[in-house]
């Protein structure tokens, strides 16, 4: 008892200890929550950055951490007389299963003394993704079994073959078989298509979250398909991450219609795979926006659309 005392008159200035800033002048850390986790479930990922003062920090964002989709949480910092903490935490989302990995990240950063570089690498992480979908084995498939097939008349079928011989040769004299003409058609412009689909799409009517999820996922693939014509990248099989990671995703759209895209995408991979739902002004806005980005971009690369119907037939 006479040590109880002591102890809980000093607990209130045991409360606000923290572990002192690490003596380092630049590192990265970075630590996952978990080592494996269900496809589009989300988990934390934490960031911690420590710099020296008199160094001159590069700008840090959240596109370092692809092929993760993540959202920004929280941020801390704190400092001492010659050091500055700041840690970043992110809710996570996986979309790739089997083994996702992310590659080991850079910190850069200036001396403001003499403006030499600094260098820290921070180690990467690799987590196992687990498909929420059951494995279920229903086993191999039974084949049903044959009955023999009855012998095939030969002495017939060698009569007929005969005789249409017979008749063919002839005509086959006489006419001559004219070359046949290929019309290629051309296919409609991007634009059209897309707002054909974006038409269909609003007219349809969303009771429950599985039509809700089907609009998001149809959504998406139209961005997708009309952004494939319209600048000639490939965009389909890619996801969110890959697709502005691109370099020639980076060449042909402007950042603030990169910055536009990657927050209807990232709305409509929340959706389809972290089991988010949208409200009807939402997806109204969404619509509203994809059509909008349509109507600014149809005409940046109609010198292509010219120059295809130009191609001779």
């Amino acid at each position: 008892m006479s040590l109880f005392i002591p102890l809980l008159c000093c607990s209130p200035f045991l409360v606000g200890l923290q572990d002192p800033i690490p003596e380092e002048d630049l590192s990265l850390r970075v630590s996952a929550s978990v080592e494996e986790v269900e496809f589009g479930k989300a988990f934390e990922l934490t960031v911690v950055q420590v710099w020296d003062k008199r160094l001159e920090l590069e700008s840090w964002g959240s596109e370092k951490l692809a092929p993760l989709t993540v959202r920004l949480l929280e941020t801390e910092r704190r400092e001492d007389d010659e050091r500055i903490e700041e840690t970043r935490r992110y809710e996570c989302f996986a979309f790739e299963v089997d083994e996702l990995t992310l590659p080991a990240l850079f910190l850069r950063a200036k001396s403001a003394e003499d403006g030499s570089q600094r260098v820290a690498l921070g180690e990467g992480l690799r987590i196992s993704v687990l498909s929420a979908l059951e494995d279920d084995d229903p086993g191999e498939m039974e084949m049903a079994r044959e009955a023999f097939p009855a012998p095939f008349p030969w002495a017939i079928a060698v009569l007929v073959a005969m005789s249409a011989l017979s008749v063919a040769i002839p005509f086959r004299r006489a006419f001559k078989r004219r070359p046949a003409v290929e019309v290629i058609a051309q296919p409609p412009p991007a634009d059209e298509v897309a707002r054909e689909r974006l038409q269909r799409l609003r007219e349809q009517p969303l009771q429950n979250r599985s039509q809700v999820r089907a609009f998001h996922v149809e959504a998406s693939a139209i961005v997708r398909a009309y952004i494939g014509g319209r600048f000639r990248v490939q965009a389909p099989g890619k996801t969110t991450e890959e697709f502005f990671a691109d370099p020639a995703t980076i060449a042909a759209l402007r950042p603030a219609d990169r910055e536009r895209l990657n927050a209807f995408l990232v709305q409509g991979d929340l959706v389809k795979y972290a089991a988010q739902t949208s409200m009807p002004e939402e997806r109204e806005r969404l619509l509203a926006s994809v059509e909008g980005f349509i109507e600014e971009t149809r005409e940046w690369n109609r010198e292509v659309d010219e120059q295809r119907e130009e191609q001779p037939s």
